[in-house]
């Protein structure tokens, strides 16, 4: 299992060599947590592990202001290259960050909090209950968090190993697989 350090390095790598990795357009989760976001008048949107940020111009395009996270390098660099090329970057703000450690942001400073598939990295049970403290940490009274998981409806469900503590492993990656909303906290299914 390749660690922090490992992840990162495998992040760059496949960014710097595959420029649209998850495609183009936003995700279908990006869509549905755009519309949530949209009706719930967010103004503040941390997200999580943006990647190459095709989520992230969405929520832009939408005239939120989002503070877009990632722990590669690559991804962010080009993020901000999308977004100034689509003329979006005023209101974008972005942060190299490895959700296992603390959040560099005061308490409840965002409206939202979307992070798409970021929770199935490899972390362990007591990373992601640090990572989703610091996310109800930084979210105002109020705030939403919004995120998607592996389930038993994901295109990668038994394509790799499946071991202890519902772990599952693709491409010589593992993370967290959740079924039912197991370790999870309580959320509305988008």
């Amino acid at each position: 299992m390749p660690a922090g350090s490992d992840q990162q390095q495998h992040w760059d790598a496949t960014y710097g060599t595959h420029e649209e990795f998850f495609g183009i357009g936003p995700s279908d989760f990006g869509v549905r947590a755009a519309t949530v976001l949209e009706e719930a008048k967010v103004q503040t949107l941390l997200e999580l592990g943006c990647s190459q940020g095709r989520n992230t111009l969405l929520f832009l395009q939408r005239g939120v202001h989002v503070t877009a996270l990632d722990y590669a390098e690559t991804a962010i660099r080009q993020l901000q290259a999308r977004a100034e090329a689509a003329g979006l970057d005023a209101r974008l703000t972005t942060h190299k960050h490895d959700v296992r450690e603390p959040l560099p942001f005061p308490k409840a400073t965002f409206d939202a909090c979307v992070s798409h598939m970021s929770f199935t990295m490899a972390l362990t049970e007591r990373e992601l209950e640090r990572a989703f403290a610091e996310v109800w940490r930084v979210l105002k009274p109020g705030g939403l968090n919004l995120y998607s998981v592996r389930n038993d409806h994901d295109p990668h469900f038994g394509k790799g190993p499946c071991g202890r503590g519902h772990v599952a492993e693709l491409d010589g990656l593992r993370g967290p697989l959740f079924l039912g909303g197991q370790g999870a906290t309580p959320c509305q299914r988008l």
